[in-house]
């Protein structure tokens, strides 16, 4: 019949782009498969009174509309759902979740992850003696230039960030005792901030952000991806920015924290 070749097409373009889109982004098809699923019947049902006012098929011919049902609920389970097998003795079918198989293999891989930085991070420690005191008295001398200091802190730093794909810069500001001056003196720097990192702050979060670092708190540019810690020593005082430099580099609050670490390690051995 004339209106079967519409219904197949309509069926087979459903079915292959269904396919094309789970092969190209199936994180995205898992997330969004109730949506997908319901285009789908909401097509085939245009699908199917299109014929019916088209005059192909009869408004009571019910043969037509179970099997025209059939058909769909068929592609739906087949093709959209796609159960898998899990157990084989009673043949008990499950959905597999793609979503919770990406958040548990993402929570191995953070803990995994988390274990190595605090290895690193002893490691670091145990080692930063015999590196600190490799340091020439002339080179002791500089180290209250910033300039000095600051490059120094990072080839020390180094030996953690470089492990775990990591960046870090750092922004001189001037400490203020008056948390008010203090905040507007980090609000000046997050231009400088913007420019050395290549990133951009939204302008409705620079009071918040200046507020938190003047607090000593960590603030959170991006998720995963850049972290700002202050630091106030008594020598220098600055802003440590953090960010995930390779692909796949787990950038959180453990980086934060063993840097903050290192660096008072660091201070504490330049006013020693």
């Amino acid at each position: 019949m004339f209106y079967f070749g519409w219904m197949a097409i309509g069926f087979m373009a459903i079915a292959g782009l269904a396919t094309a889109i789970h092969w190209y982004n199936r994180g995205w098809y898992e997330s969004n498969l109730l949506n997908i699923r319901k285009t789908s019947y909401a097509i085939m049902a245009l699908i199917y009174f299109g014929m019916i006012l088209a005059g192909h098929i009869l408004l009571n011919d019910w043969v037509q509309a179970v099997q025209f049902a059939s058909i769909a609920i068929f592609i739906d389970l087949a093709i959209l759902e796609t159960p898998s097998i899990q157990k084989i003795g009673n043949t008990e079918f499950k959905k597999n979740d793609q979503i919770i198989e990406n958040t548990i293999r993402d929570n191995e891989r953070i803990i995994l992850s988390s274990f190595q930085k605090t290895a690193q991070f002893t490691a670091v420690v145990q080692y930063s003696q015999h590196h600190l005191t490799e340091l020439t008295d002339e080179q002791k001398d500089q180290l209250p230039e910033w300039d000095v200091y600051s490059s120094m802190l990072k080839e020390y730093l180094r030996y953690y960030t470089d492990t775990f794909g990591l960046q870090i810069s750092t922004t001189s500001i001037q400490f203020d005792s008056d948390i008010e001056i203090r905040m507007t003196k980090i609000r000046s720097s997050l231009s400088q901030i913007e420019r050395s990192n290549s990133i951009l702050i939204p302008e409705e979060n620079k009071d918040e952000m200046s507020k938190e670092l003047a607090e000593a708190a960590v603030y959170v540019v991006e998720e995963g991806n850049t972290i700002c810690v202050p630091f106030f020593g008594s020598t220098n005082s600055f802003i440590i920015t953090i960010q995930a430099e390779e692909s796949g580099a787990i950038l959180n609050g453990i980086d934060a924290n063993n840097i903050v670490n290192l660096v008072q390690i660091f201070d504490w051995f330049i006013d020693g």
